[in-house]
Order: structure tokens, then C-alpha cells, then sequence
């Protein structure tokens, strides 16, 4: 795919994300979340208001949450700040840091060490933020942000109360599920500042003109397979192209089977990786709900699991929490790539094991004949 096509639909967002460039130009703060469940295109929307603010001349300071960083005070401010004011020769630095922004100075001091969250720290980051900013707009920009420590999110909720004429533009991607935010996350979403831009999958139409071009002479059919797969998600659209190709030739009608034969293996990957950083009950929920497929009772996943479900409403929790299932109830996956991914890595014979016990499951809950029939299949399998 080439790069314009990454941002199908997504004019609106880009709109406003460089109204907040031009208003940081003109000399007041903007601070705006993009939001949106993983694939969908966050993070072509950072790159398209980094390029932008590039081009326009802005200084940029970028980061990221990490999820084993997330217990750590202000990690990632210290983060944004250090790798751009180290990077500055000696005499521009000591120009930052005079005056009240010294009070931030122990954030360059080696080695690193986490800060302790105090309101003279907060004062000195913020000063430090202005003279950064001074003859130069600032823009910072964050991914991950369901990973930024709480100490972070505060200090930008700090720094969005003092916008006024401040020329910073502060934009912060993050999923939307709730149950994987931090209340100061879920906290700065709501600052009177703050806009928030949803982004949404593509539609068939968007994702029709991706696959075509991709394959040139792709159907409609084919098409309509490639967006059934994906639900419009851009990132597992633009790995399942990835992945069909030298499997498929044209997109042609009889290719379209291979849509639903040939997960994306980079998907994959990820999926067993976060799984294996899972509980092993949790792991045998998800791949519960992969043998029941789509939308399966809690209390049907957590028997054909072998679990209580008081524990297995928390690993379903935790697998919302790690993008694996939505947050909701019937239990379902984020996305049918992920459902089909998480089948798959089950072991053969153990899949035949779990069919089996799936109909003895469905059938004690009273289930009808073709809710069994699939599974009675299934579990005929050699």
C-alpha cells in the first residue's frame, strides 16, 4: 500500500490536528487524544502531525508508554525532555534550565533515576516547556498512551491548564477500552481542553480501493472477503495483503477462500506473544472463546475452560485489557484475525479434546442441534 492510502477517511482528524499546529503558531496550546482500538491507525495520524509539524518548522519531542515502565513516576516526561535537551550543546542547555525550569534539572543528571512527582518539579517542566518553546512552536507527541505513567498524565493535564498563551500543541494516542486506562488516562480525556479525535475502522468502500490497490484486479467478491476479515482495521488489512501475497495471484472470486485460509502471520505473532505473557487459565479462556467462536457466554467459555466465573470475569478483564477481547459480554474477539490467529496456535489433537468437550458444554446448557453440529465435526477430525 502506499502512504496515501493509509489515511483513507481520516480528513476530519487531520483537520484538527493541524488547526492545533496553526493554532500553536499563533501563540495558544491545544491538547488533543486520538483514540482508537489497536490497528486503526493512530499512529499514521502521529506520523502525519509530526511531518507536518516539521515542515512547518516546530521543535518536536516524541514518546511512548510502556507497559512495564507504567509504576514508574513521571518516566515518560523524563523521557520526552532528556533525549532532546542532551542532545543540545552545553551552553543551549544551561539556557533551558535558568530560572525556574532549574528546578527540572535533576532530569538530566546520570545516571537516570525515576523523579519523584512534586509541584516544584511540575513548575521546572513546565518552564522548561516554555523556554522550549520560545521562537519555536512545540509539538509533543505521545503513543501508547494507555501505558503513560500516572505522574506523566498529570504534569500534561498541568500543562493544559496553563495554555492560554502557551505555543504547545500536546497530542496523546491511546486505545479506547476502558478497563486498560489509567484514571488519570481516563481523567485528562475529560479536561475541558482536551478534544478528542475517535478514529474508526475503514469503511468497505476504503477498504475496497486498499486491496485494489494492492491486487489490481481484485473482485468484489474478493474484496468483500478482505473487509469481512479485517472489519476495515487498516494495520491487519495491510498485513493480510502482506500475507496473501505469492498466494494469490489477481484477487480473483475463486481467491477469496484464501482470505480466511491465510491469517496474517505478523497478527499472529503478536497474539501468541502477549498470550504467552498471560495466565495459563487465561490463555485456555481466550482459546475457549476461539473453539465456541463468536460471541460466547461467559459462563459457557469459563466451563469449557474448566474455570470458576468469578475468575474467569478477571481473565476476560485482563484480555480486554491486553487487546485480545472487547469489553463487552457476550465474549468476542477485537477482531476476527485475532479470533482466527488464537484458534489456530491451539495444538490439533487438543482442538479435537476441546470440540468434544464443547459439545457436551453446549448441549447440558440446552444449546440447539446447529449449535452443536460444527462442533460434532470438529471434533471427528484425524
Amino acid at each position: 500500500m502506499t502512504e496515501p492510502t493509509r489515511l483513507l477517511e481520516r480528513d476530519e482528524s487531520l483537520a484538527l490536528l493541524r488547526a492545533a499546529l496553526t493554532k500553536a503558531q499563533r501563540g495558544r496550546g491545544s491538547l488533543l487524544m486520538i483514540e482508537g482500538q489497536a490497528g486503526v491507525g493512530k499512529t499514521a495520524l502521529l506520523d502525519s502531525v509530526a511531518q507536518d509539524a516539521l515542515e512547518r518548522g516546530f521543535t518536536i519531542l516524541t514518546g511512548r508508554g510502556k507497559e512495564r515502565e507504567r509504576e514508574v513516576p513521571l518516566v515518560v516526561v523524563e523521557d520526552l525532555f532528556r533525549s532532546h535537551v542532551l542532545a543540545l550543546e552545553p551552553d543551549r542547555r544551561k539556557s533551558l534550565l535558568q530560572g525556574s525550569a532549574g528546578l527540572a534539572a535533576s532530569l538530566f543528571e546520570q545516571p537516570f533515576s525515576a523523579q519523584q512527582e512534586t509541584s516544584s518539579v511540575f513548575e521546572g517542566l513546565f518552564w522548561l516547556t516554555v523556554n522550549l518553546a520560545e521562537g519555536r512552536p512545540l509539538a509533543i507527541l505521545i503513543e501508547d498512551g494507555r501505558w503513560v505513567d500516572a505522574s506523566s498524565v498529570r504534569f500534561f493535564a498541568y500543562l493544559a491548564a496553563r495554555f492560554e498563551d502557551l505555543p504547545v500543541v500536546v497530542v496523546l494516542a491511546t486505545r479506547t477500552y476502558e478497563p486498560e486506562l489509567l484514571t488519570s488516562v481516563i481523567e485528562l480525556r475529560q479536561h475541558p481542553i482536551c478534544q478528542r479525535l475517535p478514529v474508526q475502522p475503514l469503511s468497505q468502500t476504503a477498504t475496497d480501493q486498499i486491496v485494489r490497490a494492492h491486487f489490481a484486479g481484485a473482485t468484489d467478491r474478493f474484496c468483500a472477503a478482505c473487509f469481512e476479515a479485517t472489519t476495515g482495521n487498516p494495520f491487519y488489512l495491510r498485513e493480510l495483503l502482506a500475507g496473501l501475497d505469492g498466494v494469490v495471484t489477481t484477487g480473483a472470486d475463486h481467491e477469496a477462500a484464501e482470505v480466511h485460509e491465510q491469517g496474517p502471520h505478523t497478527v499472529a505473532r503478536s497474539v501468541h506473544r502477549r498470550l504467552a505473557l498471560m495466565d495459563e487459565g487465561a490463555v485456555r479462556l481466550a482459546q475457549s472463546v476461539a473453539v465456541l467462536d463468536e460471541n460466547a457466554e461467559l459462563a459457557l467459555a469459563a466451563r469449557l475452560a474448566g474455570v470458576e466465573v468469578d475468575q474467569a470475569t478477571e481473565w476476560a478483564a485482563s484480555l480486554t485489557a491486553a487487546g485480545i477481547l472487547t469489553p463487552s459480554e457476550p465474549l468476542s474477539f477485537v477482531h476476527p484475525i485475532v479470533r482466527t490467529s488464537t484458534y489456530k496456535h491451539i495444538d490439533r489433537a487438543e482442538r479435537v479434546k476441546v470440540h468434544e468437550e464443547a459439545v457436551r458444554v453446549l448441549h447440558s446448557a440446552g444449546a440447539p442441534p446447529e449449535k452443536l453440529a460444527p462442533h460434532v465435526l470438529l471434533a471427528g477430525e484425524v
